[in-house]
């Protein structure tokens, strides 16, 4: 990633020295790799694996910790504790599809499926981003059902009182991202166009970093590219697989905004490094300045 901004920087920093205190003070950190030592967490939460069953709460909290620790240290160039992290968050989730006491209930109500569909993303990508892809695609199928409405639910929700469509654009963002996790570009690109017309309608809606928001255009540039690989799809989608697609000031919603986005660039790395003429202008304009001052700073 380009030069971090000062104030970000600091922000991963104490993320991540606030993840390393968390190990260290229950004896799981690793000395190499200042990140999770995988060898002696990961027995405590394999038996745990297909239950409810909440797990001891300190080993919770290692898992808690490892999505946002591992896109942070993957940021500051830490390839190894940012897989460890991705190791131990790939297991937020653990059940079934939706929460065990609900299995008999074909669809149940919206706040628990998507409770069950937030922690299942999370797990997906992390478990993605270590190279454990049979277990990310069925926690993406099954975030991807879980996001998902029937039509009478949709109703429901078009016509409540206050007219706000938040819970059907928040729902669908994931849902879309899921879907093209998976490869279903059509599908992907159909519920995010829907997705998107809710949200236009919330216009009073001024959070701008919040992920369902972000995720929007990225996730229609790479289902069209996939679905017709013109030049100007190609173009438009590296575009927003760019880093500088989800900048932000604010630093939260900027970290989660990457860890989606990051993950999306290891799915698709011939968008993530394309050729330098492929590049966005500023982008071209960013590196060829970078290059000047390291030349500069060589030759004194």
């Amino acid at each position: 990633m380009s030069k971090l901004r000062s104030a970000f920087r600091e922000y991963l920093d104490e993320l991540l020295l606030n993840g390393i205190e968390y190990l260290r003070q229950h004896g799981w950190l690793d000395q190499k790799t200042m990140g999770p030592n995988i060898k002696l967490i990961e027995p405590l939460i394999l038996p745990y694996l297909g239950k409810q069953t909440p797990l001891p709460e300190t080993v919770q909290g290692v898992i808690d910790r490892g999505a946002l620790r591992g896109i942070a240290s993957e940021l500051l160039g830490n390839v190894l504790a940012a897989k460890a992290w991705y190791c131990v968050g790939q297991y937020s989730w653990r059940g079934q599809r939706i929460f065990t006491k609900d299995m008999d209930n074909p669809a149940p109500d919206e706040m628990i499926r998507s409770a069950a569909a937030h922690p299942q993303l999370e797990s997906a990508i992390c478990a993605t981003r270590v190279g454990n892809h049979e277990r990310a695609r069925q926690l993406y199928e099954w975030a991807a059902q879980n996001y998902g409405f029937p039509e009478r639910e949709i109703q429901i929700w078009e016509s409540g009182k206050d007219k706000t469509h938040i819970v059907l654009w928040t729902d669908f963002s994931y849902r879309a991202y899921a879907l093209l996790c998976l490869g279903r570009w059509a599908e992907a690109l159909s519920t995010a166009e829907r997705g998107e017309e809710y949200f236009r309608r919330d216009r009073h809606w001024k959070d701008k970093t919040y992920s369902p928001i972000v995720l929007y255009p990225i996730v229609q540039a790479v289902a069209r590219y996939k679905l017709d690989p013109s030049p100007e799809n190609r173009r438009k989608a590296i575009e927003m697989l760019s880093p500088q697609a989800v900048a932000s000031r604010d630093h939260a919603g900027h970290l989660w905004a990457l860890f989606y986005l990051y993950n999306l660039r290891a799915l698709h790395p011939d968008l993530a490094q394309p050729q330098p003429d492929e590049l966005p202008l500023e982008e071209r304009v960013r590196q060829g300045a970078e290059l000047c001052v390291k030349w500069m700073a060589e030759g004194g």
